[in-house]
């Protein structure tokens, strides 16, 4: 749909009329509606008249691990190279086809360490008592410093 204002001059007189035009064409004819807006029923309310009573769940098993993984030590090696701040060989490589086993057992001992690391930051507030602002950064922890205090 289109408007437009129209004038016209006659002498001394302005007549002004506004225009509407419509023009329909194979596109509008396609996306015009098939049959007019209707709001949608809402669904009636699931109604219950009666229920049937049934058992308790079945309790939860006392047993907490049925599959316990069994405690991995870090290597004595492993431990000193990260102690001393050294990254190891396998990472400074990067990751390849040939070190790809080698490269992910290294990540995941240095991840347990940093847990190592983490949990003595926690524990030392737990025991302290104090804000954990009061005590050493936990940015500056690094793991000389931890190993050594321990």
């Amino acid at each position: 749909m289109c408007s437009s204002v129209i004038y016209f001059d006659a002498g001394d007189e302005k007549i002004e009329r506004v225009v509407f035009l419509l023009v329909e064409d194979k596109i509008s004819k396609s996306l015009a509606a098939k049959r007019p807006y209707s709001r949608a029923k809402k669904k009636d309310k699931f109604v219950v008249d009666n229920y049937v009573s049934g058992s308790r769940p079945a309790a939860k098993p006392t047993r907490r691990y049925i599959n316990r993984l069994p405690v991995y030590h870090i290597p004595r090696d492993m431990r000193e190279l990260l102690e001393n701040n050294q990254i190891p060989q396998v990472v400074e490589e990067g990751l390849t086809g040939r070190t790809y086993s080698s490269y992910f057992k290294t990540l995941i001992i240095m991840e347990e360490i940093q847990l190592e690391v983490i949990l003595f930051y926690i524990l030392q507030v737990a025991i302290s008592h104090k804000k954990p602002t009061d005590l050493v950064s936990f940015n500056s922890l690094s793991l000389t410093s931890i190993f050594r205090k321990t």
